[in-house]
């Protein structure tokens, strides 16, 4: 029988309700207890195509992430949870002798990994402008964090939660900032509304930096998770990593008025472009740039969302905020 991945099983029209003998490693696994008060784990399986949930009940014993495991499943599907995977016989932890089968990478096969990495520098590059921005692009990817960045997952069970997921998640945010301000250049203009291109570009490239020191990510395995040692989330990480370069380059340089007024922008679009104190944001966007970025990300979000077959967490956004 031919191995099913989970892109198979998120295929609707291969309408493929069981799987047996399925194999799948352990992304995340957490201990939980149920409202009738049975224990269960919450567990986030993968392969390299995707990730989906499943649930094990009456038990609190931790799987290991990176654990390879073996069962057959029910493949359920509703709109309250999205598909999950459901045990429906023996769970056995196998070996492997590759795990390369198992470690979930981009499916954005567009540009290859190469060409992505050259993106990211030319958009570096062009947004060094000034020193003050040169010195703080140059501070926040200094070799160990741009090395990070070219290979570390957006989010831990969310959307982009694979290898490189982060810079698929930069790159259409980017791209999606700049198309909307050519789309809207006519009504901008004869509106007499102003936006500073240069300012939005600079503000996306980095509005999830440090996700990079959020998350946990075991290259070798795939495995995910939060970061303790950054037990804050990434909005408010950014502002300190970026308050840190901002230091350093002081030691130095007296900032001229307009490093100041760049440096409070890029700390907002920092800790707004999630848009709700409900997603950790303590301010929402307020002018035009700050609005962009956050509906860039908020799209990108939503759709890899749906497209990786997971229940969109934008709907548990406060009414009225």
């Amino acid at each position: 029988m031919a191995k099913i991945y989970i892109r198979d099983i998120r295929d609707l029209e291969k309408n493929i309700t069981k799987v047996e003998g399925g194999l799948f490693m352990v992304q995340s696994c957490e201990a939980k207890v149920a409202r009738n008060n049975k224990p269960f784990l919450s567990v986030m399986l993968q392969d390299k195509t995707g990730s989906l949930p499943t649930m094990i009940w009456d038990t609190n014993e931790i799987i290991a992430p990176g654990t390879i495991i073996k069962s057959d499943f029910n493949v359920e599907n509703s709109t309250q949870y999205g598909m999950q995977l459901k045990i429906s016989g023996q769970m056995f932890r196998v070996s492997v002798p590759s795990i390369m089968d198992f470690i979930q990478t981009s499916p954005n096969t567009a540009l290859s990994d190469v060409e992505k990495i050259a993106w990211l520098e030319q958009t570096i590059k062009e947004c060094a402008v000034t020193p003050f921005e040169t010195a703080i692009l140059s501070a926040l990817f200094n070799t160990e964090s741009f090395n990070r960045f070219i290979v570390w997952p957006a989010a831990v069970t969310h959307h982009g939660n694979y290898r490189v997921g982060l810079l698929d998640h930069t790159k259409k945010v980017v791209d999606q900032c700049i198309d909307w301000t050519w789309r809207y250049a006519t009504e901008i203009k004869n509106m007499g509304a102003k936006i500073d291109e240069h300012l939005l570009k600079l503000g996306a490239l980095l509005h999830d930096y440090a996700k990079i020191f959020e998350y946990s990510y075991v290259i070798e395995t795939g495995v995910i998770s939060y970061n303790n040692e950054y037990n804050l989330r990434h909005l408010v990480e950014g502002v300190s990593k970026l308050s840190e370069a901002k230091g350093k380059y002081e030691t130095g340089h007296a900032l001229t008025l307009e490093d100041r007024i760049l440096y409070w922008h890029l700390k907002r679009f920092m800790i707004t472009h999630h848009g709700y104190a409900a997603w950790g944001s303590s301010s929402g966007p307020e002018n035009l740039e700050e609005v962009m970025l956050h509906l860039a990300d908020l799209s990108d979000s939503g759709i890899m969302d749906i497209i990786q077959g997971n229940k969109p967490n934008y709907r548990t956004a406060p009414t009225g905020q």
